[in-house]
């Protein structure tokens, strides 16, 4: 089934844009003949006759990139809000994945399954000798290195 579409892929569809009435069909016999004898505004209505829009028109810009960012800008600001919401509702929440005992036990955990034995936290302690090794402490702080202790002490 012929369409009609403005595209680059396709400038000249298969169909014209217009049907073709009483004054369009005059216009018609008249562009069988020269077509010097046509004015300006006799070939633009046949152009517009065939074509919705121009090429140019079909590649200027068409602003639905305000309305993406708009919809980003309300989105954004909701989830501030709802964020905003939840932090005045418990000021003391803390998630318990960031407590001494969990980073612990996480630490504990990952050092026990030799995770990342290259260069990971496995590559940082000595299994021979049950504590990390002097290069950890590059990477911790004072607090942090007090409340890791090696599985043997932990045992």
């Amino acid at each position: 089934i012929p369409y009609y579409t403005d595209s680059f892929t396709v400038p000249c569809p298969a169909i014209r844009f217009r049907e073709v009435d009483e004054a369009l069909g005059k216009l018609r016999e008249k562009e069988k003949g020269d077509w010097k004898l046509l004015s300006l505004e006799d070939k633009k209505t046949l152009y517009r006759a065939s074509f919705n829009s121009t090429l140019e028109e079909v590649r200027a810009p068409s602003g639905d990139w305000k309305r993406c960012i708009g919809d980003n800008a309300i989105l954004m600001a909701l989830m501030f809000l709802g964020v905003s919401v939840i932090g005045f509702a418990d000021p003391q929440y803390e998630p318990k994945t960031v407590t001494n005992e969990w980073v612990d036990a996480q630490t504990e955990y990952l050092i026990k399954r030799r995770v990342q034995p290259v260069d990971g936290i496995a590559s940082w302690y000595d299994y021979e000798n049950n504590k990390f090794k002097p290069t950890w402490s590059i990477f911790t702080t004072k607090e942090t290195s007090k409340s890791v202790k090696t599985l043997s002490e932990k045992e």
